[in-house]
């Protein structure tokens, strides 16, 4: 619900209690698949409404991504609450294929696409980023280095010389495939997941699929 008065305008949202993914893994280690295919499903579903609806996110991480305590286990015996609440809407923007390219790259390293670093923001951004956290929902790791991500404030504007070398590194990067999580899961799970994420963070986003494309994914 959005109020306006004299002096702003205020957006009136439910309160989510919980732990949200970060929380979620620093306190438990990696999520059993099960788990992680319910998220992801949860939240493929949040994003495919979302763009459904002209908008894109631009900011999703495992920060934005709660589980409602109140609600049932993700799979039985699982330590997770079971509904997924996808949060902070102050970054959300319309978008459509003549949207103008962004001045400064904005959101959250780690999560920010390739293409991001050129001014160019789309839905396939916020597939990027959802490949990033189920890479992380999987193996317990993020799928880049931290030091890739060596700008200084103020290099963050599109151009730059710095934005072009991160971009750069970034579509250099080989995943790993070898993590002990990734290796325990039964092959056919294992091959299924590798295929699904590696789309996901497709160096080109006309790679990538759209959310309902991954929602129909085994």
């Amino acid at each position: 619900e959005v109020l306006e008065d004299s002096q702003g305008y205020y957006v009136v949202m439910e309160k989510v209690d919980g732990l949200d993914l970060y929380e979620t893994l620093h306190k438990q280690g990696p999520m059993p698949s099960p788990d992680v295919k319910d998220v992801l499903r949860q939240l493929l579903q949040a994003v495919e409404a979302l763009h459904a609806h002209g908008c894109i996110h631009k900011d999703l991480k495992l920060e934005n991504v709660m589980l409602d305590p109140r609600s049932q286990p993700l799979s039985p015996g699982s330590p997770s609450p079971g509904k997924v609440k996808l949060v902070d809407f102050d970054t959300v923007e319309d978008w459509s294929p003549k949207s103008p390219k962004a001045r400064l790259v904005l959101g959250t390293d780690q999560y920010i696409a390739p293409e991001a670093y050129e001014g160019r923001y789309s839905p396939a951004s916020d597939i990027f980023a959802i490949g990033v956290i189920a890479y992380r929902l999987l193996t317990g790791i993020f799928p880049f280095k931290h030091e890739l991500f060596d700008d200084k404030p103020g290099e963050n504007w599109v151009g730059s010389p710095k934005m072009k070398e991160i971009r750069e590194k970034l579509c250099k990067v080989h995943l790993d495939w070898q993590r002990p999580a990734l290796q325990a899961l039964p092959q056919q799970e294992r091959t299924h997941a590798q295929q699904l994420i590696s789309r996901m963070l497709a160096t080109n986003e006309l790679h990538r699929p759209s959310a309902k494309e991954a929602l129909g994914h085994p």
